[in-house]
């Protein structure tokens, strides 16, 4: 099953040599995912305006989008500002090309990592977050991106976070990156994305070789923010 590929140029400071973090999305609009597509929306503007205050970030983490549903857009790397400016329309429906996302996420990650590495910038473990249901159409790319996935985390390159809305059967995403999801509630988009940013603001001064991962960093986060919230 051929999946069509929409990449969207994103920017390069060229200028900025500082140490740099990337932040991939990975979100699936299809069927039963679409409907939450609103709400992550906002919560996304409202992390990157987040990004944007933070000194630190503005100058060291680089964000990527990549929605899909029948298609794979890809919204290439760029610093957080760059996505408060307009940006292009994702429509949801249709089939899950998961494999194919996470397979093109894959590659134009490590495309990025070593332009910047080529100009003597020092980049860190890339945290990619997955949002899907992970009822995927196309097995075969999936079992493929299964296998990079795991060479990826192996080497320490990118670190994946999955996510799951609470209810949904965790059995898919759970088998394709051996852990947990992380169960998040729909309505409360915001607040996840608050951990988010923290959590990215706390990897951005932890070297590479440290064994902190963000997945433990942002459960911590958004569990302490959902209790706050019911106190």
């Amino acid at each position: 099953m051929s999946t069509k590929l929409t990449v969207i140029p994103g920017s390069y400071e060229t200028h900025n040599l500082a140490d740099r973090g990337h932040l991939v999305l990975v979100c699936d609009w299809s069927g039963s995912m679409e409907k939450y597509k609103q709400a992550m929306d906002q919560a996304f503007e409202n992390m990157v305006h987040q990004c944007t205050d933070s000194i630190g970030l503005r100058q060291s983490l680089e964000i990527a989008v990549c929605d899909f549903s029948s298609r794979v857009q890809f919204r290439d790397f760029a610093p957080p500002p760059h996505y408060q400016e307009p940006q292009p329309a994702f429509s949801g429906g249709g089939y899950t090309m998961l494999g194919a996302a996470l397979s093109t996420t894959i590659e134009m990650t490590q495309q990025r990592r070593a332009m910047q590495r080529a100009d003597g910038i020092h980049v860190v473990r890339t945290v990619c977050v997955v949002l899907s249901d992970g009822q995927a159409s196309d097995l075969a790319e999936l079992e493929s991106a299964k296998q990079k996935i795991g060479q990826m985390e192996d080497s320490e390159e990118i670190e994946f976070i999955p996510l799951l809305i609470k209810g949904m059967h965790l059995g898919p995403l759970e088998h394709i990156f051996d852990r947990v999801p992380i169960p998040v509630d729909a309505m409360k988009f915001d607040v996840l994305f608050a951990a988010l940013c923290r959590s990215m603001s706390q990897h951005s001064v932890v070297a590479i070789e440290s064994d902190a991962l963000v997945y433990e960093m942002l459960l911590l986060e958004y569990e302490n923010s959902d209790e706050d919230e019911h106190e």
